[in-house]
């Protein structure tokens, strides 16, 4: 039997055709397997970077839940102390007769009470972005809290301001002097109620325990 006979038959060498398909072949299931595991890859990373923020987010909004926990607290304390300091103002009316200077009065009703709230978690989970990954009912509740804040660390700087003003050391101005006081603790005492219902109902609301 000749060559070209036998090539004819199928068991000769390969023909050179056959042999480029199956390099074409393998080159292309190679390539695809490479795309794939790539892929693969990418969707992993992708996924672990994912898990990873979530973790993230799930800590900052474990934080800003503990630090409202902690200034719920200090809201309680505060609330005691101005509902007490306002009774006792009220009741030093009678004594202020501008016959000497307000500062001589204030041991009566035992001064003014501050009180400074937390903020730090808060602030890290905002510059962080971390927040915008948080549900939008959480945030807008949180929000408002520390508002509310803000807004009571700001009133209470007036008197701190204020108090070292003339009228708290001129006995003629002592009737003045005092009506701002009463005036500015009755201010710290309708907040510091109406700050209790908001921070009751969010910790309620996410099953935030606060200390006894």
């Amino acid at each position: 039997m000749t060559e070209d006979e036998t090539n004819q038959n199928g068991d000769g060498p390969e023909s050179e055709s056959n042999v480029t398909r199956r390099g074409w072949k393998w080159l292309f299931l190679e390539t695809i397997t490479v795309l794939v595991g790539v892929l693969l890859a990418f969707l992993v990373e992708e996924w672990r970077e994912d898990y990873q923020i979530q973790q993230e987010v799930e800590l900052a909004k474990e934080r800003i839940f503990e630090e409202i926990r902690l200034n719920y607290d200090f809201l309680q304390d505060f609330k005691q102390h101005v509902d007490e300091r306002y009774k006792l103002i009220k009741e030093l009316k009678p004594h202020v007769d501008n016959t000497k200077p307000f500062t001589e009065l204030r041991h009566h009703f035992i001064g003014y009470r501050f009180v400074q709230f937390q903020s730090s978690a808060w602030q890290r989970a905002n510059a962080n972005q971390l927040a915008n990954r948080m549900d939008e009912e959480l945030l807008t509740e949180a929000l408002k809290i520390y508002n509310w804040n803000d807004t009571l660390t700001i009133h209470n700087r007036r008197i701190d301001q204020i108090r070292f003003t003339s009228h708290f050391y001129d006995p003629k101005d002592a009737t003045i002097a005092y009506e701002m006081s009463r005036a500015f603790i009755g201010q710290q005492v309708q907040w510091a109620n109406a700050m209790d219902k908001i921070y009751t109902t969010f910790l309620k609301h996410y099953g935030i325990k606060a200390n006894d």
